[in-house]
């Protein structure tokens, strides 16, 4: 009769510990994302991710990011990076649901997968999780990134990934990354430097859009050909450039 009672109240506890961790996994989430649809965040988990890992062999660390509104940033550059990491970005909910599939059943198979992020799922992973693949954590991404579709808005989302973006070790943000790799705001970067620098997204500490290898140079100018080829089908005149790398990326 004791074994029963006691079998009863584990099975009662592990059920109100379930819904407390469910409404937590729930809740918590809408509030976080409710909480920076007009606040501007300071520090993504990401940026803390990165402090605490290069503290120790860099004292001098330093969270450089300063935030910089949408329409202070040039439109080429805001093309070159959709091109780079989401050109679907405007017709998408903020997540490939058949790419997902795909890659979830790779995973399962025991084969590698490339997996499909947009711009959405990378601003919720960046911001509110942490970079460790798990199904966990692309499970809170996809939730995430549907709740930022919901409650901000396409313009808040590109506004925040782009505020928040890793660009070299210790640098975070569009504002600093232009400034440290070619001196300039945002708003004055020409198309073609909009392209070496979104080229570099893929692998932030380790590549160089200033001295760019041939990964860097062959995204760039697969950017660059891609931001013309849109001018055109537009009937726009394309985009204007400084008279420096990607001519001879091309």
């Amino acid at each position: 009769m004791q074994l029963t009672h006691m079998l009863k109240f584990g099975w009662k506890t592990l059920q109100f510990s379930a819904l407390i961790a469910l409404l937590l996994l729930t809740v918590i989430p809408i509030l976080e994302v409710a909480f920076y649809r007009n606040i501007n965040p300071h520090h993504s988990n990401l940026m803390w991710i990165r402090h605490y890992q290069d503290k120790e062999k860099n004292p001098l660390y330093d969270l450089r990011q300063h935030w910089v509104k949408l329409e202070e940033i040039s439109s080429h550059l805001i093309l070159a990076v959709r091109l780079a990491e989401d050109h679907q970005f405007f017709e998408h909910l903020g997540v490939y649901f058949s790419a997902l599939g795909k890659a979830f059943e790779n995973t399962l198979m025991g084969e590698k997968t490339a997996g499909y992020s947009t711009i959405t799922q990378q601003t919720a992973k960046n911001l509110f999780l942490y970079p460790k693949k798990s199904f966990f954590r692309k499970g809170m991404e996809v939730y995430f990134a549907l709740l930022m579709e919901l409650i901000w808005g396409k313009e808040r989302i590109l506004e925040v990934y782009l505020n928040i973006i890793e660009l070299g070790e210790g640098v975070f943000g569009i504002e600093r990354g232009a400034q440290k790799w070619f001196a300039k705001s945002p708003k004055d970067l020409f198309f073609d430097e909009s392209c070496l620098l979104s080229a570099i997204l893929s692998k932030p500490r380790k590549l160089n859009p200033v001295e760019p290898n041939g990964e860097v140079t062959w995204r760039a100018s697969y950017i660059y050909r891609r931001g013309i080829k849109r001018a055109m089908e537009a009937k726009n005149a394309p985009p204007p450039h400084a008279p420096m790398p990607l001519f001879r990326l091309i």
